[in-house]
């Protein structure tokens, strides 16, 4: 599972019962932990941050929901309390990718993980349209299966989208991570993003007046 170690993880439980040795487990195994008990915060966390695995209750089968209508690419594991066949099969409608009980059993926990990797993997090679796809591992672009030889801050722009694809990214975003925080003009990112709809088309990146820009696949 070192692959782990390259992806964040968004821990969601509602009833703040994740004990201090999942925590520290989590912390080893990821690249990143994101801890938080509220789902209201959850979810806006969720709309703007990249997030490359979900684990949440069952108390949160709403935010499920929410994730499932605009998302149905990231793993989403739930951890239960209960054996119940009505809920178990609740979540399965929702297309989760694992379902643990409490206390969580180590083996079953690197299984689940296991398929969320093969999950992640299946879903490297990320489709744009029918002429452009992305390859997520190498960063590259390939246009009609060739490849496209993008400038490191256009690549860098693309590749933020397609991680927070249908998110609202604002201008602050794009500046900390395409420019590394250093500071750039509006004028500067606005027409980087005015190069990639060239690129991938101008109907993929909707541009929303003072909040910022989404990608939209």
């Amino acid at each position: 599972m070192d692959k782990l170690k390259l992806l964040n993880l968004l821990y969601i439980e509602s009833d703040k019962s994740l004990n201090f040795n999942s925590k520290e487990l989590f912390e080893a195994l990821f690249k990143n932990l994101k801890y938080i008990n509220n789902l209201e915060e959850a979810k806006e966390y969720y709309e703007k941050k990249n997030t490359d695995i979900v684990i949440m209750d069952d108390k949160s089968i709403k935010l499920v929901e929410h994730i499932r209508k605009q998302d149905l690419n990231t793993p989403i594991i739930i951890v239960s309390d209960t054996k119940d066949v009505d809920t178990l099969f609740s979540f399965i409608n929702l297309q989760i990718n694992g379902y643990l009980l409490n206390p969580i059993n180590l083996d079953d926990l690197s299984y689940c993980f296991n398929n969320c990797i093969k999950k992640i993997e299946v879903n490297e090679m990320f489709t744009i349209d029918e002429n452009i796809s992305y390859d997520l591992t190498n960063k590259e672009l390939f246009v009609l299966e060739k490849p496209l030889k993008l400038g490191k801050k256009l690549n860098k722009l693309l590749y933020f989208f397609i991680t927070n694809k249908n998110k609202v990214l604002s201008k602050d975003d794009i500046q900390y991570k395409v420019w590394d925080n250093d500071p750039a003009s509006d004028s500067s990112i606005k027409n980087l993003i005015g190069s990639l709809r060239q690129i991938v088309g101008k109907g993929k990146i909707v541009n929303l007046p003072g909040i910022g820009w989404k990608f939209v696949i």
